[in-house]
């Protein structure tokens, strides 16, 4: 077994032209041996949207040689980042451009170690 640490912000970035956003984030394997781990990512929609807490929204299994630290990264399209719209039975941004949506990484939604935040 091994331990594995995840820099403590990421950096999400949003492509005006498609809408996809990238978050990314360094991870290092801080054990003696090698080993893999399942970096998750988890978007916290702004409160008042009827949105659970807390989304998986991305996932990605990386293998690290002792000490070894790699760069990650998760595609989100607009699809992952909008809300269900009753009125017009669609997914749509609406209610969620112009508000900060957290995004949080970890090894499960009980150990998130990475933040950063995206405005939309």
């Amino acid at each position: 077994y091994t331990s594995f640490e995840y820099a403590p912000a990421c950096t999400a970035t949003r492509n005006d032209a498609t809408g996809v956003v990238t978050v990314t984030l360094d991870i290092t394997n801080t054990g003696g041996t090698a080993g893999s781990e399942v970096a998750q990512l988890y978007a916290e929609m702004p409160v008042g949207l009827g949105e659970p807490l807390r989304q998986l929204k991305a996932f990605s299994k990386l293998a690290l040689g002792a000490g070894e630290t790699a760069a990650v990264s998760f595609e989100l399209n607009t699809r992952d980042l909008s809300i269900w719209d009753e009125a017009v039975h669609a997914w749509t941004q609406g209610g969620v451009l112009g508000q900060s949506i957290a995004m949080r990484i970890g090894g499960s939604s009980r150990d998130l170690r990475s933040e950063c935040a995206l405005l939309l």
